[in-house]
Order: C-alpha cells, then sequence, then structure tokens
C-alpha cells in the first residue's frame, strides 16, 4: 500500500488475491485510518481482485476511488512501486554472497526493511509547508516527531543476540550460548526498533540486545566467541593454543580443550614458563 500524500509505503505479504481485503483491513487498524480527524479515501486500479480491497474499505467507513482503465499517470503508486522494488533488489542483493545464508527466498525480509526506511527517509516533496524544516519525512508527517535512527543496521548486518538467562536454561547446555550469532533481517514493526535476526537454527528472534559485527560480510554468521561458550559456573573460560598456520579453530569447548592439550604436550617446559610469562 502506498501513501500518496507521505509517501510511505506499507508491505503486507499474501498467498492469493483474495487476502487484499484482510491485508487492508490490517493496515487500517495499525494506522488507525478510520479513526483519524479528516477522510481517508483507498484508490486501486481496476482489476477484478480488488473488489475485495473496496469492499474491506466500506466495511471500515472509508470512501473508495476505482482508477479509470489504463490511465497509468493517474496511479502515483507504478512510479512508487518500481522504485521501491528497486531499492529492495538492492537491499538483498547486497546481502547475498556466496556461502551466506540470504537468499532471494528472503525478498519479503528485504520489503518490510526497505518499508521501515522508507518510513524515515527525508524528502522535499512537503518541505514548503513545513516552516522551511528539512525533515519532511513519512514518519514526521505521520507522528510530527524526527525518526530515530540510532538503531539503523545493514540488511544482512552479523552480530551477536544476547540470550536470556531462563531462555538459556530451558534450551539447556551446551548446544546455545550466551550470545549466539545472528544475521540481521529486519525489525519487528514499522513504529518499532526491535530487531529481527535470523540465528543459525534457523529461527527468527526479535531482540533489542544485539553487538553488531561490522567487520563480517554481509549475510555471513559470525564466529563464535570464546567469552559466549556456556560453562558451569564458576568455571575459568577455556584457553585456546594454535599452532602457527594452523586451518580451522575449533569451536566448541571439548574441541579447544583437547587442542589445547595437545599443544602443550608438544612445548617443552621452557616454552611453557615462555607462553605463560607471555599472558601476564
Amino acid at each position: 500500500a502506498y501513501d500518496c500524500v507521505t509517501g510511505g509505503i506499507r508491505v503486507k505479504h499474501e498467498r492469493s488475491k483474495a487476502d487484499h481485503g484482510p491485508a487492508l483491513h490490517e493496515i487500517i487498524t495499525e494506522e488507525s485510518l478510520d479513526k483519524r480527524p479528516y477522510k481517508v479515501t483507498i484508490g486501486s486500479d481496476g482489476c477484478g481482485s480488488m473488489v475485495h480491497l473496496r469492499n474491506a474499505a466500506k466495511e471500515r467507513g472509508l470512501d473508495h476511488w476505482p482508477l479509470p482503465p489504463y490511465s497509468y499517470k493517474l496511479n502515483p503508486v507504478e512510479g512508487a512501486i518500481r522504485h521501491f522494488k528497486e531499492s529492495v533488489t538492492c537491499a538483498l542483493m547486497g546481502a547475498i554472497t556466496p556461502g551466506g545464508v540470504l537468499t532471494e527466498e528472503c525478498a519479503p525480509w528485504a520489503a518490510d526493511y526497505v518499508a521501515w526506511w522508507n518510513e524515515r527517509f527525508q524528502s522535499d516533496r512537503f518541505s514548503h509547508l513545513l516552516d522551511g524544516r528539512s525533515d519532511s519525512s513519512p514518519w514526521r508527517l505521520n507522528t510530527g516527531t524526527a525518526p530515530d535512527l540510532s538503531e539503523a543496521v545493514p540488511f544482512g548486518c552479523a552480530g551477536y543476540a544476547y540470550v536470556a538467562e531462563p531462555l538459556r536454561a530451558q534450551r539447556g547446555r551446551p548446544k546455545h550460548l550466551r550470545a549466539e550469532p545472528v544475521v540481521f533481517v529486519g525489525y519487528q514493526h514499522m513504529y518499532s526498533n526491535a530487531y529481527k535476526c535470523l540465528t543459525q537454527h534457523g529461527k527468527i528472534v526479535h531482540t533489542r540486545k544485539v553487538e553488531w559485527d561490522m567487520e563480517t560480510q554481509l549475510g555471513m554468521f559470525p564466529p563464535v566467541r570464546f567469552s559466549d561458550l556456556p560453562r558451569r559456573e564458576g568455571e575459568a573460560p577455556p584457553i585456546q593454543l594454535f599452532e602457527e598456520g594452523e586451518a580451522a579453530a575449533p569451536t566448541g569447548a571439548a574441541e579447544m580443550t583437547r587442542a589445547s592439550r595437545r599443544r602443550m604436550s608438544s612445548l617443552s617446559g621452557e616454552a611453557i614458563v615462555r607462553i605463560n610469562r607471555s599472558r601476564v
């Protein structure tokens, strides 16, 4: 759905054209379109499936304006959707990488992400009506406040999402970590800054406690951190020792312990003392 007044875009994922009605009901409820102090009109083209949209608008007390057939100049949605699709493609393709976790099937997440950003983009479309202020984003026009971009993150960014202790105990050890690697795929809601993250277990979690790793390539899970490995209360974190040029680093606590013992057993007493001094 496209707001011709503010330029805002709302995305609803449908399985068939019969879902036009329920999708419009959701938008009307979320945006309180039927409770605004001015008249709200819903426009649509001549597609036969738009009867579901028209009926939903009438049920909620909104006016419906049918566009004449083949009158593309009267339909500003065509140009807005074209630009929106290009933005979604750029966001998604920038996060798709060989060996990564994101594919073309993640396009719905990218669409929600671009719609969230579009709501907060500044535009000079109505700047002359805002007393010279440069911020005329859909967010300001809808809420009267400036958008908060302090939680903005690139689509596909890698990070570590904190796992609460009750959930960690429920999941059991050592399957889950204190902070599990995730990939950012959007936000929980249009008006929310809570992150939507994809975990290595294929689950979607919503959280505000994420430490982002800007060094890892977009669309890739970051490596497990030693400090996040599960261990018993009072137990010291595992120590990792690797020979120079060693290819792969073990990720589990047991593997690291065995690697450390093998490394220590191959060292002389003088070398062990030298290593311990270098850690102090």
